[in-house]
């Protein structure tokens, strides 16, 4: 039976990275006993775990899947190749429409409010795969070389 200050100590842990779900890796002697009492620590956090691959996992992963996929796990996603100006004018009008909508470009990540959002790579297609997972991203606006959106397309079959 795991201890329920391990269980808080990764919710809060994943609340902290402000990830909605998360793999958190936590080593300790003792699961039963308290991450403190044992000299416990969080090693790691995944933004996107491996699901299916546990009996637990699997067990979940029909209600985990339409919980982040309400619509089918549709989420638009507009291309423009290059042109960060009109990136930018496109995401203001999703957003003035009420559209959750968050640019992705090469250098950044804007909120539907407007704000820079730093994730933990700096990787374009990593950053896309993050935000896929977050329950208020509305709409994607990617901006970028048409050789790194054709990859993006390709490695997430968009």
């Amino acid at each position: 039976m795991i201890h329920p200050d391990n269980i808080d100590i990764a919710v809060r842990a994943a609340e902290v990275l402000q990830l909605e779900r998360a793999g958190i890796d936590l080593m300790t002697t003792d699961i039963s006993r308290p991450w403190y009492e044992t000299g416990g620590v969080i090693l790691e956090a995944n933004y996107a775990p491996s699901l299916g691959t546990g009996a637990v996992s699997r067990r979940y992963l029909p209600v985990l899947i339409e919980q982040m996929m309400p619509k089918q796990g549709r989420i638009p996603v507009t291309w423009i190749e290059d042109d960060l100006q009109l990136a930018r004018r496109c995401h203001q009008d999703l957003c003035s429409q009420g559209q959750a909508a968050w640019l992705v470009s090469q250098n950044q990540i804007l909120t539907p409010q407007g704000a820079v959002c730093v994730l933990a790579t700096d990787a374009m297609l990593a950053s896309v795969k993050a935000l896929l997972f977050q329950r208020d991203v509305g709409h994607l606006v990617l901006v970028a070389e048409e050789t790194i959106l054709s990859r993006i397309r390709s490695t997430l079959d968009l």
